[in-house]
């Protein structure tokens, strides 16, 4: 899972219009996972 985060630290980095989209996608994910 750590490396998952990682992951999209790096691609919040690459993607800087997109971060927006790749949170609210991880906080989707911690959602379905509880």
């Amino acid at each position: 899972m750590l490396n998952a985060c990682q992951e999209l630290v790096q691609l919040i980095q690459k993607q800087g219009r997109k971060w927006q989209k790749a949170i609210q996608f991880e906080h989707d994910a911690r959602m379905r996972m509880e």
